[in-house]
């Protein structure tokens, strides 16, 4: 914005210039990123499966409700981390302190299990890129996930609770970089946060169900949907003719052959 013309100010008749101060074009520039569910996915697709299945590995009853229940009650209080969730847990439940190290350690090791990398994303990432994640995972844990998972050594890590969520993430990172698009799955954290503050932003849709593997979910065969969805995730071509083949083998052909096979055994039973 440029306002120029003789204002009232003194002297008078004297032309005066004001002119919105930029962004520094010597910063550098960047594309940033989400992490969960836009470069890395759950296999168990429900994150609350999580807790499911370290209830299971553990057989502590009710600890998906307690571990939702300690989470909660830090939500929007102050930003917290996975250490103060099993602090509020051992606080709500009078667990020892070696009980809840064995829950933490299950519920890390089950995260890792489950986390698979998102190919066409991560082709998209360059090396200077940022990854921004609100997340209360440790941040050595997804330093491993970003270096291991992903393949993306070096990369910078923003990790806060609510930074995109609140918006308080972005000014700190465009201090030093001028962002050219953020991408992420949470339409309000990653779109209209970043957006709010000034920066173009993409809606990333891809750890989604399909058509076709929802279609295998309502009628109870989400196994095969979360298989098919891994394989559709982690392929990729950049050869954009080449993607299209893979997707529509995931989206409708992989569908048809298990409900065809499926049906076959069915068939071969009652005959």
């Amino acid at each position: 914005i440029s306002l120029a013309g003789p204002f009232l100010f003194p002297p008078p008749n004297v032309i005066h210039n004001f002119d919105e101060i930029v962004t520094d074009s010597t910063l550098p520039e960047v594309y940033t990123f989400d992490l969960f569910d836009t470069l890395v996915a759950r296999r168990c697709h429900d994150p609350n499966s999580i807790f499911r299945a370290v209830e299971e590995r553990s057989g502590v009853p009710d600890f998906v409700q307690l571990r939702r229940a300690a989470e909660g009650s830090l939500w929007e209080k102050r930003e917290y981390s996975l250490d103060d969730i099993y602090i509020a847990l051992g606080d709500g439940t009078g667990w020892p302190v070696q009980k809840l190290a064995m829950l933490r350690m299950l519920e890390l090791a089950e995260e890792w299990d489950n986390l698979f990398p998102i190919g066409e994303m991560i082709a998209r990432v360059g090396p200077q890129d940022l990854i921004v994640s609100d997340m209360y995972l440790p941040l050595n844990f997804l330093r491993r996930v970003v270096d291991e998972k992903c393949g993306l050594t070096d990369r910078v890590i923003h990790l806060s609770n609510y930074g995109k969520h609140h918006g308080t993430v972005w000014p700190k990172i465009l201090a030093t970089h001028r962002i050219r698009r953020h991408h992420g799955d949470n339409h309000v954290a990653d779109v209209q946060g970043a957006m709010r503050a000034g920066i173009d932003a993409e809606h990333v849709t891809v750890s989604a169900w399909t058509r076709g593997e929802k279609i295998l979910v309502d009628t109870g065969l989400a196994s095969f949907a979360r298989a098919i969805r891994e394989a559709r995730l982690s392929s990729f071509d950049p050869d954009p003719l080449l993607r299209r083949a893979q997707l529509a083998q995931c989206d409708v052909n992989l569908p048809l052959l298990i409900l065809a096979s499926l049906d076959a055994l069915r068939r071969a039973r009652e005959r």
